[in-house]
């Protein structure tokens, strides 16, 4: 069966239906340009409001337990109005930290190219007599009202579909590496779109679609080590072995990658010998790489803590726990 066409709808909200407090999922009634009846829609959207004119790219799908259609946003962002009018009411109302006062500002300051100011020279806030405080308040409710719009673009550019822009931004916007800040995210992906594999969904083929479309080399030293992840975490997620012997590792990565095996050989000795916490995510059982196994960090972790929950279970004394690893290895 094939998936439902992702199509896209524009249109004004004009009810607020229903609001996780917990969450960003929010049910909304939208009038979409040139129709006569309203829409539902579905969407992950923490600054909904009514009102604000929306882009909202997904499916129409049945409602639970019923005949009913309702749209499924997978992707939705709000339209930035190009009017110094229709800028400043939007500022005021769908930006934190922005009142009526600094919108009115904003707009006599730099026109419509606030947005530009915003993105790309925020310094240039203090020209209308802001402190520290108040322009660190704007520039954070700007970034989160402006977080799906900027991930949105750069998934355009790179040729991956609308869909996955919420679940990117929401996997990465709490990661200390990036401050909340969208526009460093996609700095850092556009350095290394490699990253991307770190997202459920995602995943090494579409990372290496978005790398081959910014003219990274086969032979890049992100790349390898991004295929070498993905065979391992595939491994154990998909036949339930935490361990690869380093032979095996090599053959799968020379045909995922099209490398060399000394490529492979240096990738993988780099990440194990990495200090930094985001890198070093291997493990290896001998000082030997080629005559070893290898192992996700995590995942050997994981398979330790459950031998000894094994062994607190059975409430009895029980071999060591390297027989009791080595009997789950095998």
């Amino acid at each position: 069966m094939n998936a439902p066409e992702t199509i896209l709808i524009t249109g004004t909200v004009t009810r607020l239906i229903y609001s996780d407090k917990g969450t960003d999922f929010r049910i909304l009634e939208i009038q979409p340009k040139g129709a006569k009846a309203r829409e539902v829609v579905t969407c992950e959207w923490a600054q909904a409001r009514i009102g604000a004119e929306v882009e909202a790219y997904g499916q129409w799908r049945f409602r639970k337990n019923s005949k009913q259609l309702q749209f499924t946003a997978n992707a939705l962002t709000e339209v930035v109005p190009t009017g110094e009018l229709g800028l400043q009411r939007w500022l005021e109302s769908g930006v934190k930290g922005i009142g009526k006062s600094t919108a009115r500002k904003l707009v006599n300051q730099f026109g419509t190219d606030v947005p530009d100011v915003l993105d790309h020279h925020p310094e240039r806030l203090a020209e209308i007599g802001l402190s520290e405080n108040q322009m660190d308040k704007i520039l954070k409710g700007w970034k989160a009202a402006s977080a799906s719009r900027v991930i949105l673009h750069f998934l355009r550019e790179v040729g991956i579909g609308p869909e996955r822009s919420s679940g990117i931004w929401r996997h990465f916007k709490d990661d200390p590496r990036f401050h909340h800040d969208p526009h460093l995210l996609v700095a850092v992906l556009r350095k290394n779109p490699y990253l991307l594999i770190e997202v459920r969904g995602v995943g090494f083929s579409i990372a290496d679609q978005v790398g081959g479309v910014m003219g990274m080399l086969t032979n890049d030293t992100a790349r390898i080590q991004a295929g070498i992840l993905h065979i391992l975490q595939e491994r154990a997620e998909r036949d339930g072995h935490v361990w690869a012997a380093y032979p095996e590792l090599e053959s799968a990565a020379r045909e995922l990658l099209g490398v060399s095996d000394d490529l492979i050989h240096e990738a993988v000795n780099t990440m194990l010998a990495a200090e930094s916490p985001l890198v070093s995510v291997l493990m290896t059982e001998s000082s030997d790489i080629v005559d070893s196994s290898i192992a996700l960090a995590p995942m050997h972790y994981m398979e330790k803590g459950l031998a000894r929950e094994i062994r607190r279970l059975a409430g009895r004394k029980m071999p060591s726990i390297d027989i009791v690893l080595s009997l789950i290895h095998i």
